[in-house]
């Protein structure tokens, strides 16, 4: 058991006590098992027996309806009497031919003697029945007779029912006992079982007793390793023979660990030597480092003063520089309101232009419509002359008429007149007409006159138009140079107060790491201090 791991002891209780209760559960099954199948089987007897007597019962009532009813109807269902009888006789034989089956079972021998009488009695029940039939169906016998033939059916009955009671007597009292003894034989199964499981718990206590304490002597005697270690600061320790468990492992983990201590302290002793001699050298560099600080620290001092003033010009050059490019940007906001205004300008010129071209086309087109007025004129002065022509013609021929041609004649008078008053309307209006085309040449003539001066103006205009939209062009060009040069000088300015920002911080650093070489300079004579007290207390270990 020495040369066992601790993982391997531990699986050796797990395995005794897993095949201790592997045992008394297959010791516990088998029995239990034995008993169940003995008690199935009885208790599948028991069912068939307690069937074939409900059957046989349930046979003999139905035996007593049919010989009644037949008895009663004085075998009027003479067919049916016959057949229902035959029937009832078949099963109670094949019920009987089950009970005496199983009377020739051993635990139900006893019943040989009630399924004899059962037997007997069946058969003598159904003679008697036969016969009582018979005498109900005899004419010639009395009533007493018929009354003495059922009381003897119901007496055999009766009997037959008792026989059937005492079978079921003693199938309750077979299955008492059956019960009574399958109660017992758990018990003593129960006092078995228990037996097996104190035996198996106590050889498993006693086992995991034996293993527990060869641990905790392992482990006792690891620990006073690990204490004598401990109180004689001796690392010149080494356990020998050691075996393949956890114990074994951790001594010669201890083992290591002692020999990588021991080389340890021996290269701190060693080290603890040469810190000394280098924390010396060390001084003395902080030394000349302190003064090389000191140094740095003026030339970064004198180098920001220059840098503030730098900044201070690029400072003064920006404000110019932004007034002159707001100005630049007022004269071109300035000219973009001019182009803007003459653009417009154009645009309504161009407009009254199109306006007059359209109103010398109207015109025109006025002077013809005048044209044409006149030619209608023309000849509705032509159908005037006409008129007056007919008119008096229709005059001379009503004078030639007579008195029957007066109605006529005023007629013709009337429509002379009226082709008078028509031409000398003709007349005034061609006069008017004639006025209307003149005035309407003299307009038309004048709005070309102004229609020409409107274009020589357009003209006068888009080249004053390109002319300022050159100047605003250019003073663009001129405001975007100035923005980048701004821009540049912005960035300039920026990045010399970023200069001057990051030597500040630089001097803030360099003063911080003069102050910090000479707490350095007072932590390295501290680590002398402390490397000359390690040293002796180095020397306390045995090595």
């Amino acid at each position: 058991m020495e040369h066992l791991s601790i993982k391997a002891k531990i699986w050796l209780i797990v395995v005794i006590g897993l095949v201790s209760l592997g045992i008394s559960g297959i010791i516990s099954f088998g029995a239990l098992n034995v008993s169940k199948s003995s008690f199935e089987d009885f208790k599948s007897k028991q069912m068939r027996l307690i069937s074939v007597s409900n059957d046989i019962s349930d046979s003999i009532a139905q035996m007593q309806n049919v010989f009644l009813t037949a008895a009663a109807s004085q075998l009027q269902l003479e067919s049916d009497y016959e057949i229902q009888s035959k029937n009832i006789q078949e099963e109670l034989s094949k019920s009987i031919a089950k009970l005496e089956l199983l009377s020739s079972m051993e635990e139900f021998k006893e019943l040989k003697s009630i399924v004899q009488n059962i037997s007997l009695r069946t058969r003598a029940l159904n003679t008697i029945g036969i016969g009582m039939v018979e005498e109900f169906t005899d004419k010639s016998a009395d009533a007493e007779d018929k009354v003495d033939a059922i009381a003897s059916y119901n007496s055999v009955a009766v009997k037959a029912k008792e026989e059937l009671s005492l079978l079921v007597v003693f199938s309750k009292k077979s299955l008492n006992e059956n019960i009574e003894e399958f109660s017992a034989k758990l018990s003593s199964f129960e006092n078995q079982i228990l037996i097996t499981s104190i035996i198996s718990l106590i050889l498993v206590i006693f086992i995991s007793f034996l293993i527990v304490k060869n641990i905790h002597d392992s482990i006792k005697k690891l620990q006073e390793s690990m204490e004598y270690i401990n109180s004689q600061r001796d690392f010149t320790f080494c356990k020998n023979e050691l075996g393949s468990d956890e114990i074994s492992n951790i001594y010669g983990s201890l083992n290591h660990l002692v020999s990588s201590t021991r080389n340890a302290i021996d290269d701190s002793k060693n080290s603890a030597q040469n810190n000394r001699t280098i924390v010396q050298e060390v001084d003395k560099h902080f030394v000349d480092m302190s003064k090389s600080m000191y140094e740095t620290s003026n030339i970064i001092t004198q180098t920001t003063k220059y840098g503030e003033e730098t900044i201070k010009m690029i400072r003064e050059a920006t404000s110019d520089a932004d007034k002159v490019r707001e100005d630049i940007a007022k004269v071109s906001e300035i000219l973009d309101v001019a182009s803007k205004n003459i653009v417009e300008m154009i645009s309504e010129v161009h407009n009254s232009a199109d306006v007059e071209m359209s109103l010398v086309d109207d015109l025109a087109k006025l002077s013809n419509d005048a044209e044409q007025i006149k030619g209608v004129l023309s000849v509705i002065h032509d159908i005037a002359d006409q008129t007056n022509l007919l008119a008096l013609n229709a005059a001379i021929e009503a004078a030639r008429a007579g008195e029957h041609g007066r109605g006529f004649a005023v007629v013709a008078d009337e429509v002379r007149k009226l082709a008078e008053r028509t031409q000398k309307s003709l007349s005034e209006i061609n006069v008017t007409i004639s006025v209307i085309v003149q005035s309407i040449n003299e307009v038309s003539e004048k709005i070309n006159s102004n229609a020409s001066n409107i274009q020589n103006l357009t003209q006068v205009s888009s080249s004053a138009k390109k002319q300022i939209e050159l100047t605003v062009e250019t003073m663009h060009d001129t405001t975007v140079a100035m923005n980048i040069s701004l821009d540049a000088l912005h960035k300039t300015g920026n990045s010399t107060h970023h200069i001057i920002h990051q030597i500040t911080e630089i001097s803030k650093e360099v003063d911080k790491n003069v102050k910090s070489s000479n707490t350095m300079s007072t932590e390295i004579k501290r680590l002398e201090e402390n490397s000359i007290t390690l040293s002796d207390r180095l020397q306390q270990f045995r090595t």
